[in-house]
């Protein structure tokens, strides 16, 4: 039987960016939604976040990277990988139908967002599906959803395929559209309150005053260009993989 090369690091990374995608979809919903529902959906959403936790788990920290390559075939680690990838399919499409059957919060009245206000000047209701109430208003947030679908979907293709850079690049995607989907299901909510939903944290009453905001902006739009400067340079010097010949002959290393 001929060789089989085991995958590249950069393969390993895609597809543990899937497996992470996986995770993440209980991770982003648990801390909004468990105080707001029953307990058996409660523990039914636990139990949903922990299965995706242990599977992140075993595969990202029980069995090392090393460990994966010992297998023997890059075919039976790109199977594990797309696995994973398949699984954050089916996480995620579990999340959205749960979601539009959970009770959700829709803000009924308020100030106007432009004035400084607190929780206790808005009005807010609990609903089943309450929760895609922006996306039925807004079509085009639908595309979130969809980016996160793709971004897992293409992912797996091209990690079967070996495309080990691009396979990352749509694990990033993914993990953007799952967490703007969890954005968009939540805005303007920051913070619902269980116990008293009038009095829940949104954009517009947990933020700084309109001069606070702006004073923040102008420091954004001076220092952020350096730091996007000083951060890629410092990538830049340090590009490469760092070899054993390349650290014994290195005149700086310790």
């Amino acid at each position: 039987m001929g060789r089989i090369d085991a995958p590249s690091d950069t393969a390993c990374q895609a597809g543990a960016g899937l497996a992470r995608s996986a995770a993440m979809i209980g991770r982003a919903m648990l801390p909004t939604t468990i105080g707001t529902l029953p307990r058996r959906s409660a523990l039914g959403l636990l139990s949903l976040f922990f299965v995706s936790g242990a599977a992140q788990a075993i595969l990202l920290t029980v069995v090392p990277l090393e460990a994966l390559h010992l297998l023997g075939s890059a075919r039976a680690v790109t199977l594990l990988y797309v696995g994973a990838g398949l699984i954050a399919v089916v996480l995620f499409t579990i999340g959205g139908v749960w979601t539009s059957m959970m009770q959700g919060y829709h803000l009924v009245s308020g100030p106007d967002p432009a004035l400084a206000q607190t929780p206790l000047q808005q009005t807010v209701e609990r609903a089943p599906g309450a929760w895609l109430t922006n996306f039925h208003n807004h079509r085009v947030l639908w595309l979130i959803p969809t980016v996160g679908y793709l971004g897992i979907l293409v992912g797996v293709g091209v990690v079967r395929k070996g495309g080990s850079h691009f396979g990352w690049w749509m694990g990033a995607l993914a993990w953007i559209g799952i967490l703007g989907t969890v954005g968009a299901a939540m805005f303007p909510f920051m913070l619902p309150s269980s116990t008293e939903p009038s009095q829940s944290l949104t954009v517009w009453n947990a933020s700084s005053s309109r001069y606070t905001l702006g004073v923040m902006l102008g420091f954004t739009v001076v220092f952020m260009p350096l730091i996007i400067w000083y951060t890629s340079w410092a990538f830049w010097v340090m590009r490469g993989k760092v070899s054993t010949q390349h650290v014994e002959s290195d005149e700086h290393a310790y």
